[in-house]
């Protein structure tokens, strides 16, 4: 008998499965106390974090700057080299988009080369098919 014999008959097979001892039948178990449910904690969590840039925001509309701003000269030379970082990736993705664009623009060369080869192919094909056997 294989595998898929199983499969090929109609009735079913009962299988004998002992029932289990009556010693853990009569045994309760004991309660588990009730969880939270997590997306209550979720919601919770977001609700905090909301007031929290809700705060921020106020604070953010309240200043003004009506005298000079000091920043420290180490946090300026930070930021300066992060934006200088930050332009030479953006310089490097825009050489990889050009370079995928003309990957893209000879490869569309190449195949529209390949279609009208094809087609010429097949136009002479044809042409030969009828000259051979007129009809």
């Amino acid at each position: 008998m294989g595998f898929f014999d199983v499969f090929k008959s109609n009735e079913r097979k009962r299988l004998d499965v002992p029932l289990p001892p009556s010693s853990l039948s009569s045994k309760k178990l004991p309660k588990l106390p009730e969880f939270p449910a997590v997306e209550d904690e979720i919601q919770v969590f977001e609700k905090k974090e909301l007031k929290v840039q809700e705060k921020e925001l106020k604070e953010r509309d309240t200043l003004k700057l009506d005298e000079p701003f000091f920043v420290e000269v180490d946090l300026y030379r930070a930021m300066i080299d992060e934006l200088n970082q930050t332009n030479l990736i953006l310089k490097e993705n825009d050489a990889i988009c050009n370079r995928l664009e003309d990957f893209k623009n000879d490869f569309d060369k190449e195949y529209n080369k390949f279609q009208n080869k094809l087609g010429d192919i097949q136009r002479k094909l044809i042409f030969a098919d009828k000259r051979l056997f007129r009809q």
